[in-house]
């Protein structure tokens, strides 16, 4: 059993003129018992002796006040258990009650280039009580002392451009606020301005093993990442060649990417591709390998037929000095036009079994490779009288569609011309090939017209109109399986675009750009009435496309709705009523801030930060004091512009001494009436005013009368007999009297009979 640890983590939650609010968490160890309450000292910076404030603490958070403006203090906060007080947690850093912000926290240097540097910072620990409004950064050059404003910004970052290079900079930056300046925060040392030497990098993670494979007559691109400072020159090249754009060959370049692209790649294309990066920091190469696969060159001849038997030869050729860049999956061995044979593995050997004399002719030989196969190297006639025949090994191949002539898969057809789309067909069994449009399979009609065999598929379609234009899909399947292929159909001529929004013209800020196969429309700095339903008119001779894109933008909501509403008026409090923004942003409105200053002062003080309704009842005023409010609503993208409550050509707002009461809801009662007086009575006002009641004033007038007498009395004397009265009743305080609350009916009073006496 011991005294508590000291507690944890002391910080300020908010700092004004004249307090502070401190919040701490309890301590680590209690010694074995409860804690019982906190004790929170403090000291100014220049003295030694601790005061305590704020008495015995039994919360984790103590505002303190009375302290002196622009004084810096010292705070310690301890715990007490029974056992006695434990040891202290003090603050290492004096904190200043001012109205004013602390100082930004940090001051790092994020950049420098040979004319600007980039400045980074963080929050300042306190904002005085009023939001932080901007930052000020200042620059001075070494060897003066003056300081020169280089910028202003909301940002916690800030670039300083148009600087000396090779000269030395200090910089500090300053938070403003409402009341005025934070004290400065200063980098640690000049900074020199100057790019910095990095060795140039490339980053090849994203190419797998480094390797870059494509079909031939296929376009292929190598994109690469790259760093370094300054920014390093870029050298492509192939093998020893240097490479340059050039109609097929494109090489961009950018601060931080370079890329090289061929169309139409050829088996020559293929190799080890070296990118060069050099700056004055150094030079590196990176070398990417690029594979580009086609159809194997023929197989090396001559064609040698041996063994040759009665019933039986065997035939040999070399395999092919290319073998378009993939593994040579099988060779076929043809003769004549009636048939083929296959040789399902990578042997160069034909054996021909029970050779038959009509087998006599020529053979053609083919090497094939998931490219494809190459046409016929040589032709070997060979005539024999002996009786053989040829054994063929049976073998089953997937389908394969033929895209060289199309390979972007993409087609373009002037408007009422023919479509042709004829695809060559590999695979075994011959396959069925189909044809599909728009998800509806396609059916021979005067206009369209479909060929398939073995080997082939063609699709003809004449009159084209723009309701062709679109995806066809090509659907092949043998015993093996099934490929669908997709070609896209595009119209001629090119259409014409046109942009609307809501029906109506698009912002002359938007910038419009078309090309052979899209239309862009840019809005740079969108703003939230830049939303809406967007409209795209595609137009040419032969009809016309619609296309809607519905925009929204988001952003800081607009102000709240006015105006501003004051109630329930008391002398130290008011009720602030407004309405909600009529553009939220696009984001749902977190809450308002409210705020408010006297009409001779020019610091704004935030009265709540955190209001989700429309109204606040603003309490702690000053009687008698002239005040001006705001109300700012926030969402998510931040806060808008505020409602006020005084026009730039009006002096104040609000002038708050209490009003009159309110009178009654319920009108004076008639209590009882006599020849000469009538009893009233009446509920209490609703509303006091601010003050309390300090009598009633009670009114009459005749009827027939213009003239108002008054009296203090409950009870009226004197009235006439048998004349109609009308009464009000009015309430007053110290400050004035209350609107009148008139009886609901006219009194009359009493005829009192007189008796006759003998």
């Amino acid at each position: 059993m011991d005294t508590p640890g000291p507690p944890q983590t002391v910080a300020f939650k908010e700092v004004s003129r004249g307090s502070v609010t401190l919040i701490w968490e309890p301590p680590l160890n209690d010694g074995g018992a409860r804690i019982h309450h906190f004790i929170v000292e403090r000291r100014e910076a220049s003295r030694r002796t601790w005061q305590q404030s704020g008495g015995k603490c039994t919360q984790h958070i103590l505002k303190i006040q009375d302290l002196l403006e622009g004084v810096p203090y010292f705070f310690r906060v301890s715990a007490e258990n029974q056992h006695g007080i434990g040891e202290a947690f003090e603050v290492t850093e004096p904190v200043i009650a001012t109205a004013e912000p602390s100082a930004p926290k940090r001051m790092d240097i994020l950049d420098t280039t040979d004319s600007t540097v980039v400045l980074g910072w963080l929050k300042p620990e306190h904002d005085g009580g009023s939001r932080i409004q901007h930052y000020v950064i200042e620059a001075k050059a070494k060897g003066t002392d003056k300081w020169m404003v280089v910028g202003n910004t909301k940002n916690l970052t800030y670039v300083v451009e148009k600087l000396n290079k090779g000269d030395e900079y200090d910089f500090r930056v300053k938070a403003k606020n409402e009341s005025g300046y934070s004290t400065p925060k200063e980098t640690l040392a000049p900074v020199l301005v100057k790019e910095p030497h990095i060795e140039p990098a490339a980053d090849l993670s994203e190419i797998a093993n480094q390797l870059v494979t494509c079909r031939s007559n296929s376009t292929f691109t190598i994109d690469v990442p790259i760093s370094g400072r300054p920014a390093p020159k870029v050298t492509w090249k192939l093998e020893e060649m240097r490479l340059k754009s050039s109609d097929r060959v494109s090489i961009k370049v950018t601060k931080d990417r370079t890329s090289i692209s061929v169309k139409e790649a050829m088996r020559g294309d293929g190799g080890k591709y070296y990118l060069t990066l050099e700056n004055v920091a150094g030079t590196r190469t990176f070398t990417i390998d690029v594979n580009v696969t086609g159809r194997p060159s023929p197989p090396t001849g001559p064609i040698e037929i041996s063994s040759i038997t009665s019933e039986s030869c065997v035939v040999n050729w070399q395999p092919p000095e290319d073998d378009g860049g993939t593994v040579i999956t099988n060779y076929i061995v043809e003769k004549r036009e009636s048939g083929f044979i296959e040789v399902t593995n990578t042997s160069t050997t034909l054996i021909i079994d029970k050779v038959h004399r009509y087998d006599a002719g020529k053979y053609t030989l083919v090497a094939e490779n998931s490219a494809g196969k190459k046409a016929v190297l040589c032709v070997f006639k060979y005539h024999y009288l002996y009786r053989f025949t040829i054994f063929c090994f049976s073998s089953l191949v997937m389908p394969v569609v033929d895209f060289s002539s199309i390979p972007q898969k993409v087609v373009n057809v002037l408007a009422g011309k023919t479509l042709e789309l004829d695809l060559p067909i590999i695979g075994r069994p011959p396959p069925i090939c189909s044809w599909y449009f728009a998800d509806n399979k396609l059916k021979v009609t005067d206009r369209v017209k479909i060929k398939s065999t073995g080997k082939f598929s063609k699709l003809t379609m004449s009159d084209t109109t723009i309701d062709d234009t679109g995806e066809y899909t090509l659907e092949v399947k043998n015993a093996v399986g099934v490929i669908t292929e997709i070609i896209k159909v595009i119209g001629k001529p090119h259409p014409t675009c046109k942009w609307s929004k809501d029906g109506g013209a698009v912002s002359t800020k938007a910038l419009i750009a078309s090309t052979e196969d899209a239309c862009e429309l840019v809005i740079k700095g969108a703003e939230r009435n830049d939303s809406g339903m967007y409209d795209l008119l595609l137009e040419n001779k032969v009809g016309k496309k619609r296309a809607q894109i519905k925009v929204k933008v988001i952003g800081r909501p607009s102000a709240p709705e006015g105006p501003m509403i004051f109630e329930e008026i008391q002398a130290n409090s008011v009720k602030v009523t407004w309405k909600a923004p009529t553009d939220d942003g696009g984001s749902q409105i977190l809450g308002y801030i409210v705020e408010r200053r006297e009409a001779t002062r020019n610091a704004w003080y935030t009265v709540d930060s955190r209001v989700t309704e429309t109204q606040l009842v603003v309490k702690g005023l000053k009687e008698g004091t002239e005040y001006h409010f705001k109300v700012t609503a926030e969402n998510s993208f931040g806060v808008s512009a505020s409602l006020k409550s005084f026009s730039d050509d009006s002096k104040c707002s609000l002038f708050f001494i209490p009003g009159p009461p309110e009178p009654s809801s319920t009108p004076p009662e008639i209590m009882d009436v006599t020849k000469s007086s009538v009893a009233l009575a009446w509920s209490r006002p609703k509303d006091d005013g601010g003050s309390a009641i300090t009598g009633y004033i009670v009114e009459y007038k005749v009827v027939s009368a213009e003239q108002r007498l008054k009296e203090k009395e409950f009870t009226m004397p004197g009235l006439a007999e048998a004349t109609e009265y009308e009464f009000r009743v009015f309430a007053e305080n110290e400050t004035g009297m209350s609107r009148p609350r008139r009886t609901a009916t006219c009194i009359k009073t009493k005829l009192m009979t007189r008796g006759c006496t003998s």
